[in-house]
């Protein structure tokens, strides 16, 4: 969820003769009752429907996608610490003063390994679609 941007995670902790599920989110865990795999087939299930979920039920953020490559090049144009970089997102916001919605690109943030859970919160320099600042 650092480095993946991701409203959500979900783990599957298996042992012995049970597993259980594990869905990490920005305030913690929320764990399953124990699967016992071999008698129950909610583990199954729970793979099958994950499998045909979309996007968002598997916890993909839908407000960050890839820029186009003239907002890549609007970004290193006006924001000098982008300038040199290569991978770039682009977030996109509601705007409450006119109900539309703003886009920044940033720099694709670097990962690094840690338990997914937490803000993840990171400064990175971004360029404002919208304003162009």
């Amino acid at each position: 969820m650092g480095h993946n941007n991701r409203t959500h995670a979900f783990m599957t902790f298996i042992t012995g003769t049970y597993a259980r599920l594990i869905r990490w989110d920005r305030s913690g865990a929320v764990v399953t009752q124990p699967i016992y795999f071999n008698k129950q087939p909610h583990l199954f299930d729970f793979f099958t429907r994950y499998n045909i979920a979309g996007h968002e039920a598997r916890g993909n953020d839908a407000t960050v996608t890839v820029p186009t490559d003239e907002e890549i090049t609007l970004a290193k144009s006006i924001v000098p610490e982008l300038k040199d970089l290569v991978s770039f997102l682009a977030i996109t916001t509601p705007d409450s003063t006119d109900h539309s919605d703003r886009c920044f690109i940033i720099r694709h943030p670097e990962p690094s390994p840690d338990i997914p859970v937490g803000r993840w919160t990171c400064a990175l320099f971004a360029l404002d679609v919208k304003n162009k600042d």
